[in-house]
């Protein structure tokens, strides 16, 4: 079924070529790949099953009534943004935007999500453990890889993204890509051991069978507050690195961003914007 979901999204975004009717399939099926996705890690109950079905359909109703117009606020001071050329301080206005978006949709759903975690019996727990591990050995695998290989996907991922923002690439902006990847500090094995820690800290506070309160607090802090949760291994290389992503997105934007690709960035948050609306009302 995997499969041909992915044919069916390939086909909106190749054959039609229609962004807005992928974003408006992806939307509408998120019932769907949010149910699949946790039934993936955690095979329910019958009850268990029942509280996913109802509460996924209750959170998105109320994402669909009350989020999507507030992202559409968020896109319009974007596209502002956009228009005029990035500053050092658009990227500190959007990270806070996203921050007051995860807030919302953390204090939305959390206690249900908390209601849920709470119920899983000793084997699901299990479960849940093996499918984070093999998630973590599949991003090992991706990471281990041969030092130029991770240089070149990189690469290809970043065009990738700089590309559908901007449109087509000249080789200079091709060739900075190139550079500033080669250039960025590797944290790689840091996001690893971070990631084995976390797995380990949260099936150990499943299998102590804690309260609702205690589940709550701890998503809160991972979900709102990652900062204050970093160990000090990790805290000053992940500081790093997110200064040196941003720069190198101000330094692209600003010395070579052409007007026509400007237009064109432009162009991609007014159609996400129309849809969120389209969404929002329907």
């Amino acid at each position: 079924m995997k499969k041909y979901m992915l044919v069916l999204i390939a086909a909106l975004l190749f054959i039609t070529g229609c962004e807005s009717s992928m974003y408006r399939f992806l939307y509408n099926s998120m019932d769907t790949f949010l149910y699949r996705a946790i039934t993936w890690y955690v095979e329910p109950s019958q009850e268990q099953d029942r509280f996913l079905r109802e509460k996924l359909g209750t959170h998105l109703q109320w994402h669909r009534r009350t989020e999507l117009l507030r992202y559409v606020a968020t896109f319009q001071g974007l596209r502002e943004r956009m228009a005029r050329g990035l500053k050092k301080d658009d990227v500190s206005w959007t990270l806070s935007r996203v921050r007051v978006h995860e807030g919302d949709l953390f204090n939305a759903v959390s206690d249900d999500i908390a209601s849920f975690l709470v119920t899983l019996d000793d084997t699901q727990i299990e479960r849940l453990d093996g499918r984070i591990g093999e998630r973590i050995a599949v991003v090992e695998k991706k990471m281990s890889a041969d030092r130029e290989d991770r240089f070149l996907e990189a690469e290809k991922s970043t065009r990738r993204i700089m590309s559908f923002v901007y449109g087509d690439l000249t080789a200079k902006q091709e060739a900075e890509i190139a550079r500033g990847v080669r250039t960025m500090e590797n944290i790689d094995p840091l996001v690893m051991r971070l990631y084995r820690e976390r797995r380990a800290e949260f099936i150990s506070l499943l299998r102590n069978k804690p309260g609702r309160d205690a589940v709550k607090a701890y998503l809160r802090r991972l979900a709102l507050e990652p900062e204050k949760t970093y160990p000090e291994y990790y805290r000053a290389s992940a500081e790093r690195r997110d200064r040196a992503v941003a720069d190198a997105l101000l330094r692209f934007d600003r010395e070579l961003v052409t007007p026509a690709q400007r237009a064109h960035a432009v162009g991609k948050i007014d159609t996400l914007i129309q849809v969120l609306r389209e969404l929002s009302a329907g």
